[in-house]
């Protein structure tokens, strides 16, 4: 059974997502950031999210952002609910409110919104492990029956958007330990989205960004989407300098062993590592690295050009070594560097700071 696993912040989950579909590999894909926890089935019918719903917005306010329902019906059916113990979705089917086929559609719109809540992560590590049945686990959670699409077309394209959308966002809002604050705008919310509401009635000056995921139960990349809607309408501030900013990543170290073939991959990962405190061992082959492997504080190896000679690199570190390392590699030998065995992939061309983190984090 194949099985890879890596760095989630790096690859992209667009890109993890799309490897694995056009691929027509099977099996089950878990993604975690700290205690947050997701696990993506693919099947020869599509996807489904078998566990990890944490802050899935609840079916009734699916039903009353769509129309479907209005907030006194759905107040009414949750008692209802609570008293009889059946399921929401069988008391409005039944009530002929809802028909079946809408229903449906809005627990595919719940698994959408949890599988896209994971692209407002800003980092995390998978696992890949593949399967020949597509039978559901042991312990499946509460959406586990509901399968998307196989092609994912649709999927893809509105993960692609929040991607970018989410730079964007990132670019103002850089970290979810801010806390919002009001401003005294007279701005009018009527043109707001039912969400953006919501979060704005929850901004109280002490709730964090976390803290108002947790309290609207609307996904992380919702919120933030609410709040950069309401930072630019001039109703919020979130000012870094104001809480303490970023902590930097420790970068200590003396030796940083990077085995690459290519003398200008070689020459300008070297000079990026220099900038940053490291103290640099260069080596083109096996031959000349393998005395190093031990005494570096980091190993990291190019795959370029001969991706099978890298690969034999990563075998001996992983096997003989068992040293942790850094792969980097082209965007068309990303599979072989997911299977590696490294524990951070690089795809090229690797930003400075990036290699910066990882060597610093993979020493850590």
């Amino acid at each position: 059974m194949r099985t890879f696993g890596g760095d989630l912040g790096i690859l992209g989950l667009g890109n993890l997502l799309q490897v694995i579909s056009m691929s027509q590999s099977r099996g089950f894909l878990t993604i975690s950031q700290g205690e947050d926890k997701k696990t993506i089935q693919f099947t020869t019918q599509g996807i489904r999210l078998v566990s990890g719903v944490r802050r899935a917005i609840p079916l009734g306010q699916i039903l009353v952002r769509s129309g479907r329902l209005t907030p006194p019906q759905l107040e009414a059916l949750l008692v209802e609910q609570r008293q009889t113990a059946r399921r929401l979705g069988d008391l409005v089917i039944e009530r002929g409110i809802v028909t079946r086929e809408a229903i449906e559609q809005a627990l595919r719109d719940q698994v959408s919104e949890e599988i896209y809540d994971i692209f407002a992560w800003p980092e995390g590590r998978f696992y890949f492990a593949e399967s020949e049945s597509d039978n559901l686990p042991n312990g499946a959670g509460p959406l586990a029956t509901v399968t998307l699409d196989a092609n994912m077309i649709s999927l893809m394209v509105e993960a692609a958007r929040r991607v970018d959308e989410m730079k964007l966002i990132r670019s103002e809002i850089p970290m979810d330990r801010l806390i919002p604050q009001r401003t005294a705008a007279k701005t009018s919310a009527d043109d707001l989205s039912g969400a953006a509401r919501e979060i704005l009635s929850l901004v109280d000056g002490h709730r964090s960004i976390d803290q108002l995921v947790h309290f609207s139960n609307y996904p992380k990349f919702t919120v933030l989407h609410s709040l950069y809607d309401l930072k630019h309408r001039g109703m919020v501030t979130l000012d870094p300098a104001d809480q303490g900013g970023q902590t930097e990543i420790r970068r200590a170290g003396p030796t940083v062993l990077l085995i690459a073939r290519e003398d200008g991959t070689r020459a300008e990962m070297s000079e990026q590592l220099k900038d940053g405190g490291w103290s640099v061992v260069e080596a083109p082959t096996w031959a000349d690295a393998e005395s190093w492997v031990n005494p570096a504080a980091a190993v990291i190896v190019d795959l370029a050009p001969d991706v099978d000679e890298g690969l034999a690199i990563c075998d001996r570190l992983r096997e003989e070594s068992k040293k942790s390392f850094i792969v980097v590699a082209e965007v068309s030998a990303q599979m072989q560097a997911l299977q590696s065995g490294a524990r951070y992939v690089l795809l090229k061309p690797v930003p400075a700071q990036v290699l910066l983190d990882r060597t610093a984090q993979l020493r850590s």
